[in-house]
């Protein structure tokens, strides 16, 4: 408790040194911190998801299936795959289904058992309960039909582009350049504000000599 009462107090102290500060040191707050955190944010943005740094928007992802190979080479296909991720909501895609009709998931008989009533075809509609009883793990869902262009869900539609899976590679590649910036700001200003020897009487007797 007493720590999160100093914190004011060190944002405080922290923004009044950022206001006395040199020019060089601002510089180097800018190099260090400024500078990466920019690139990092332009990273995230361009990556085209929304939410969190650590976490996506929505606990699922869409990704529509064009295509599939009998061993006579690929042929097109329409179907859909989506990725669950543990949470408390309810969906519906709307799809135009295949002959087959056919709904596979990576849910064992019994999961899936248990959760019939979260994972149904309803009308033209795959809808999804989470979260699904006893699955505390992502799951991957897989539908033969072609997906609408929006995903339902309570009080409003989510376009499928914002559900695309996207790589994380070039975000972590930004974040870790952030940390290691942040590191040399430590060691730099570690550095230029520790003690210094004082060489000014040995400079003096130096001039008094000669």
């Amino acid at each position: 408790m007493t720590e999160i009462i100093e914190v004011p107090g060190q944002i405080g102290r922290a923004v009044r040194a950022a206001k006395n500060a040199s020019p060089e040191r601002l510089s180097k707050l800018f190099a260090f911190l400024g500078a990466p955190g920019l690139v990092a944010c332009l990273v995230y943005m361009a990556a085209g998801r929304p939410g969190t740094l650590f976490e996506p928007e929505y606990p699922l992802s869409v990704t529509a299936l064009t295509s599939y190979t009998d061993g006579q080479g690929p042929k097109p296909h329409k179907a859909v795959a989506i990725i669950v991720e543990p949470a408390r909501s309810d969906y519906a895609l709307p799809l135009t289904w295949n002959a087959s009709k056919r709904i596979v998931s990576s849910l064992t008989s019994e999961e899936w058992t248990r959760n019939q009533q979260n994972l149904t075809q309803t009308g033209n509609d795959l809808t999804l309960k989470l979260p699904l009883l006893g699955i505390s793990r992502p799951v991957v869902i897989l539908a033969d039909g072609k997906p609408g262009a929006k995903l339902l869900i309570g009080g409003g539609e989510v376009p499928l582009d914002r559900l695309q899976l996207v790589g994380h590679r070039a975000i972590n590649l930004a974040m870790w350049a952030f940390v290691s910036a942040m590191f040399g700001l430590g060691l730099g200003v570690a550095t230029e504000d520790g003690p210094r020897e004082d060489t000014s009487g040995e400079r003096t007797r130096t001039e008094d000599e000669q």
